[in-house]
């Protein structure tokens, strides 16, 4: 416990500013996540309610759980992990394809509890876990088709495991090695009560449930909304429990929910921020890779716009930016090394470099 204690303030010494405040932290994330200010300043309170009561040793009892959902590559993710980071508490991030119900033949969630546990983590720091679920959209077996509370499959027992660790004053009994002495699993207990635990997913398709609701491109009645800019339209902004009851969730599950965040989709324009203005941003490995190979690597605002476009036009936001890079520059990098002098060289990454590294695809 001593050295838990002095780690935890030399960790605080070397983030002072960061974990001061709810708007501190999320100052903090917006220096790596760009086009997202609203979602981080929102998820920056439950996330600060947990790194406070942990740091302090008390029971919050305003936090509440989180569920995020946006379209894949608008940054979900690594939010989640810088601000797991700044909390620097046990982290158990998994799929909802990994575990399985209490009784299912699979890994339970106790299982991987217990896991942190015989990896040397105390219960004490455990009592303060976050646990990230993601790809919770696809746990409804049936997406659109509310579940039968009578009903008796995996997507039902899930929900029902799920509730179990965000239900204030409920205690999981997890597995911690074997009693010497009886030869029986030794037994420990974990209350929920601090846990943060946190939601994720796509949910691709949702807004055909959202525009049915808001009667989006009905041409007759009251109530009836012009379609003409449904599609530039991000109506998953306006999803209510209704329509994730629709999706496939129990509405006792979604009442144990606090935060529901929305992603922004990505425009052509945040993808060119984030590639030139995030902290840490990906064009800056470049630069740093090709300065290491006396290549001096300068991209042009035409050729970022041009990734850009090409990154959004796939559908998978940022993610595709990465390998749209790794494309153009591939060739050159193949020869940078040739018959090296030492001499430093310039290369413009512009939209003639582009055109002839770029394949259309």
């Amino acid at each position: 416990m001593r050295l838990w204690r002095l780690l935890w303030r030399l960790f605080q010494r070397n983030n002072e500013g960061v974990t001061q405040s709810a708007r501190s932290l999320a100052d903090y994330v917006k220096q790596y996540i760009k086009g997202q200010d609203d979602v981080i300043e929102q998820l920056s309170v439950p996330f600060f309610q947990h790194l406070d009561s942990m740091r302090k040793g008390y029971t919050c009892k305003v936090k509440s759980s989180v569920m995020m959902l946006g379209p894949t590559g608008t940054g979900k993710s690594e939010m989640l992990r810088l601000m797991a980071d700044v909390c620097n508490c046990p982290v158990i991030f998994l799929s909802s394809s990994e575990v399985r119900p209490t009784g299912w033949k699979g890994t339970q969630l106790t299982s991987l509890l217990a896991r942190e546990l015989n990896n040397g983590v105390s219960l004490d720091r455990l009592k303060y876990a976050m646990i990230i679920i993601d790809e919770v959209d696809k746990i409804p077996r049936h997406n659109c088709t509310t579940l039968s509370s009578n009903g008796n499959d995996d997507a039902f027992d899930m929900m029902r495991d799920l509730m179990r660790i965000l239900d204030v004053g409920h205690t999981l009994h997890i597995e911690n090695g074997n009693n010497p002495m009886e030869g029986t699993p030794n037994i420990v207990e974990l209350p929920t009560e601090n846990l943060l635990v946190v939601f994720s997913g796509a949910f691709s398709g949702i807004e055909k449930i959202i525009q049915r609701r808001m009667r989006v491109g009905a041409s007759m009645g009251f109530g009836a909304t012009k379609s003409g800019d449904a599609e530039a339209e991000n109506y998953m902004k306006y999803v209510t429990t209704e329509d994730l009851e629709e999706w496939g969730f129990l509405p006792e599950f979604l009442g144990r929910i606090g935060v529901f965040a929305v992603m922004n989709p990505l425009t052509v324009d945040t993808i060119v921020e984030i590639m030139k203005q995030a902290k840490g941003n990906i064009l800056e490995g470049h630069v740093d890779y090709a300065s290491h190979n006396n290549v001096d690597l300068r991209f042009s605002d035409e050729a970022l716009r041009i990734i850009a476009e090409k990154a959004y036009a796939s559908g998978l936001g940022f993610r595709n930016v990465k390998a749209i890079l790794s494309e153009v520059m591939n060739r050159l990098y193949f020869t940078m090394s040739d018959g090296e002098s030492g001499e430093s060289r310039v290369v413009n990454v512009d939209r003639e470099f582009m055109k002839n590294n770029l394949m259309t695809r």
